[in-house]
């Protein structure tokens, strides 16, 4: 039996046409990636990533740093997600250059630091068939992950999706039903990995004024008025110790000033400013009996988004004389379109309708405390 191959002119025009499209395709996503206000990206040389890091690096929005080390990368990455809030990209070739990112994802996860994961992949066709760097790349980060998508080899069937698939990831690292994490998307490029032409690739439109294709809160808010006139009402001494993922600094510090209650800001919390109501280097106070004797709070409102806390000094010191101790839990279920149905979710007719997932849930004092003790 003879399977036909075509001729040879078709089969070039196929392999520049795979070629153009990937192109697009990266451009595309690296578009709007700027777009939702990603600055870094870290890259890893290596040649199936090819597509991606040549996007990156004609894009002029977004800084390209290169490392030869992937786990050295991922920490970059990790420390630059740590220090603007928002995830950096980190992008390796295929195979065990991808394993490499685990243990910055696993930081990224345990630490609630946003940080999007990129590892080309092989086609599908060069899958089990002793390809080298090739291994299952799916899941590969297994639940230290927000979200994992594998959208498979770029193709125009599927390009109103490509936007979707880029917005979504930066939303899912940053305000995502589990908080700010880790994102693995896992992309699969077909030789050839250049253009036909040396031109720059040209992104696909996005939406009128630059703005993303899908909006997401950057962090949850300050808690509802009436809540904060029942504790103002009441009197009660208070501090807020804002941590990680706190959420915007000037509601915290709006909160503080509705309240009447200084601010413990850990150095992650982005509160640290030049302010009367904010504490920057509490530990050492902290650790002071004479003070913690005579400053006693009644009530310590705990502002952060981690789903663990360790017992830090400030939380050490403050429930030693067994105060109210709430923690808001500020994230709630966010629903998306599916990325494989266009990127709307509806119909690719109406793939144009913004999406705007609901936003991280506000702190509330009544309904989302994880701990409430007396």
């Amino acid at each position: 039996m003879s399977v036909p191959t075509g001729t040879p002119g078709h089969d070039d025009e196929r392999r520049r046409r795979f070629g153009d499209v990937q192109a697009a395709y990266a451009a595309t996503l690296v578009d709007e990636w700027a777009r939702t206000g990603i600055e870094h990206a870290v890259v890893c040389p290596g040649s199936r990533s090819t597509p991606l890091a040549v996007a990156l690096a004609a894009h002029g929005g977004i800084k390209v740093h290169v490392r030869l080390d992937e786990r050295s990368a991922a920490f970059v990455a990790l420390g630059l997600g740590m220090s603007t809030g928002r995830p950096a990209v980190v992008l390796t070739t295929s195979g065990t250059a991808a394993v490499e990112l685990h243990p910055a994802v696993v930081e990224a996860d345990l630490g609630g630091i946003p940080l999007l994961a990129c590892t080309a992949d092989r086609p599908p066709e060069l899958h089990q068939v002793g390809a080298p760097q090739t291994i299952d790349q799916a899941r590969l980060f297994g639940s230290s992950v927000r979200w994992f998508f594998n959208p498979g080899v770029a193709d125009e069937a599927t390009a109103d999706t490509w936007r979707s698939i880029a917005s979504r990831a930066v939303a899912e690292a940053m305000s995502g039903p589990g908080g700010p994490g880790p994102v693995h998307l896992n992309l699969a490029f077909r030789d050839p990995l250049l253009p036909s032409s040396v031109s720059t690739p040209t992104a696909l439109p996005g939406r009128p004024g630059a703005v993303p294709w899908h909006r997401a809160g950057s962090g949850p808010g300050p808690a509802p008025d009436p809540v904060i006139a029942e504790l103002a009402d009441a009197g009660r001494r208070g501090v807020i110790v804002a941590g990680a993922g706190c959420g915007d600094a000037e509601a915290v510090r709006e909160l503080s000033g509705a309240l009447g209650w200084p601010i413990l800001a850990d150095p992650r919390s982005h509160v640290r400013v030049d302010s009367a109501e904010i504490v920057g280097a509490a530990d050492g106070i902290l650790r002071s009996s004479a003070f913690t004797g005579r400053f006693v709070p009644e009530v310590v409102l705990r502002l952060d988004g981690l789903r663990q806390r360790q017992r830090d000094t400030a939380h050490v010191s403050l429930i030693r004389h067994h105060p109210m101790i709430l923690h808001a839990a500020p994230w709630a279920e966010t629903p998306w379109p599916p990325a494989s149905t266009g990127a709307t979710g509806k119909n690719r007719s109406n793939r144009h309708e913004p999406q705007q997932p609901r936003q991280p849930q506000k702190y509330s004092l009544t309904t989302r405390f994880s701990d409430i003790s007396v």
